[in-house]
């Protein structure tokens, strides 16, 4: 098999270790003789360094032409489970790898997995056979059926129901390092995935139980969160709530603080309007 690393070429051949091309003639590097006995799968570039890939071993090797040294990541039991397929490197220096089950996983050169690109986001199809990278910054999947198109780094970060999601979504807020939406449904407060278990799904949203209404629009004031909703007002602490303020008369659909005087707040609903005076935190 043979693999092209920034415009070299790569030689792996059984029993034999790797060969890159110099000149017309594949010469054999010092110290590769230790992957005579294993499969290569995939060279990457890693620095000056050679990323390699071999089939049964679990992570990936280091090679300087001379010496091997582990690389073990926080995806390697995932990518015995799904198999790896092919990897990329990106504009950005992190590494595109593609799966036979389970997508593209993003992984930094520190092994720390920061993406998950499967059917969930958006991918065309979680098989993947090759990856490459264009000119443009864009990654090229190719299935057995089809290739999808990925902009990856991308600014944009995409939530649906796949994500826990319900409803449709009225207002979106962070607070607190927090990311909060409302929806016809209720609240949901966006969940890292602190044990990142291979970012499945790196993050999902969790709907606030307290909240069973349909809700509107955040509001901050000062160093609180609330929320309108059809039931009246909720503060926000965490992922909890409290009914702050509750109004049973017909739908509250609006809220907006005094310039004027910042602890006045007026509440419109569809029937009118009313005001309420914040004291101390509490109307």
């Amino acid at each position: 098999k043979h693999f092209r690393v920034k415009k070299q070429v790569y030689l792996e051949t059984p029993g034999t270790g790797v060969l890159k091309l110099i000149g017309k003639k594949f010469q054999i590097l010092p110290g590769s003789l230790a992957f005579s006995d294993k499969d290569i799968i995939d060279i990457l570039p890693y620095n000056e360094q050679l990323l390699i890939k071999t089939a049964k071993e679990k992570g990936f090797y280091l090679f300087d032409n001379f010496s091997i040294e582990e690389f073990r990541t926080e995806a390697d039991d995932f990518l015995s489970e799904a198999i790896y397929t092919s990897g990329n490197i990106l504009s950005n220096g992190t590494y595109a790898i593609g799966t036979a089950l389970n997508g593209i996983l993003i992984i930094n050169k520190q092994g720390k997995v920061t993406s998950l690109i499967d059917e969930d986001s958006g991918l065309f199809n979680s098989s993947i056979n090759k990856l490459f990278a264009g000119r443009q910054g864009n990654l090229w999947a190719l299935h057995d059926q089809g290739i999808s198109r990925i902009e990856h780094p991308s600014p944009y970060s995409y939530y649906n129901k796949n994500h826990g999601l319900k409803g449709n979504v009225k207002s979106v807020v962070r607070f607190q390092n927090k990311l909060y939406v409302a929806t016809t449904l209720g609240v949901y407060c966006l969940e890292e995935n602190k044990a990142n278990e291979v970012c499945l799904q790196c993050s999902n949203f969790k709907k606030i139980s307290e909240i069973k209404s349909l809700c509107y629009e955040f509001y901050l004031f000062k160093d609180q969160l609330f929320v309108s909703s059809s039931k009246g007002i909720y503060e926000l602490e965490g992922d909890h709530a409290l009914l702050f303020y509750n109004r049973e008369a017909d739908e509250l659909k609006s809220v907006f603080r005094s310039k004027k005087n910042p602890s006045l707040i007026y509440l419109g609903y569809t029937d009118g309007f009313s005001a309420v005076k914040i004291v101390q935190g509490l109307l």
